[in-house]
């Protein structure tokens, strides 16, 4: 049996980069790079993205 095309199922959620928010289990942190400061604080925020969302540095979690 085939996989499914990476399109189909890619999400930050399968992503090792992706760790959830504590606050919205919707949301979540990508960690694939160092946190950026943001224009309205004085913090550094790693980006947010949507669980369903992904983008070119995708990584698939592997088990184990």
């Amino acid at each position: 049996m085939s996989r499914p095309p990476l399109r189909d199922r890619a999400s930050c959620a399968t992503c090792e980069f992706g760790e959830m928010t504590e606050h919205n289990d919707a949301l979540m942190y990508c960690r694939r790079k160092a946190p950026t400061q943001t224009t309205h604080s004085n913090r550094a925020v790693f980006p947010v993205t949507g669980e369903n969302e992904w983008c070119g540095d995708y990584r698939e979690e592997i088990d184990g």
